[in-house]
């Protein structure tokens, strides 16, 4: 149960990029990273609250500017997709 016992959903999404302009997929301080934007986009569409992120899990990994196809992250949400 989430905050004020709301049920958390966890969810899996597949991503695909072209790495050309990333400094790799996992988060970086002051590095823009795939992992950073699915982050910010996610915030920004109220999937997460402030820096609530802790459970936000990469299945995958890439080096800065490699492409991927299918790569995946899990996180979960009281806010449905």
């Amino acid at each position: 149960m989430g905050s004020l016992g709301l049920v958390l959903r966890r969810y899996l999404i597949k991503v695909w990029y072209l790495g050309t302009n990333f400094a790799g997929s996992q988060r970086q301080p002051n590095k823009r990273t795939i992992e950073g934007e699915l982050l910010h986009i996610l915030k920004k569409e109220g999937y997460f609250q402030a820096e609530i992120t802790f459970d936000f899990k990469a299945a995958t990994r890439t080096d800065a500017g490699v492409h991927a196809y299918e790569a995946l992250f899990a996180f979960s949400t009281e806010k449905p997709l």
